[in-house]
């Protein structure tokens, strides 16, 4: 997933760009990289990713943890959601699937 499918993807919810980078993630939308990792619940550590920034502790609508990837040639934006998705299972909104 890149940024344009990721902030499409919350559009479609009907949240704006602002909205979804300050209130929900807790960065502003020029922080986040053009690569986005969305995780159910793994964080980079987990996956062998040693040289990962933690920029986000808990955001400020649901507790997704944030990093910052930086591999020389690649900038990364990794995101832990959590396992479940929000609205009771009638959506996931960060993958843009319905149920």
């Amino acid at each position: 997933m890149n940024y344009n499918d990721f902030i499409s993807s919350m559009r479609s919810f009907g949240a704006a760009d602002k909205d979804i980078c300050l209130n929900i993630m807790g960065l502003s939308a020029d922080m986040f990289s053009e690569n986005i990792i969305i995780s159910p619940g793994w964080e980079p550590w987990k996956l062998g990713i040693a040289n990962a920034e933690l920029i986000v502790d808990s955001s400020p609508l649901f507790g997704f943890r944030i990093w910052r990837i930086d591999s020389g040639n690649l900038e990364i934006t990794y995101i832990k959601t959590g396992f479940s998705a929000y609205g009771n299972g009638r959506y996931a909104s960060t993958v843009n699937y319905k149920m």
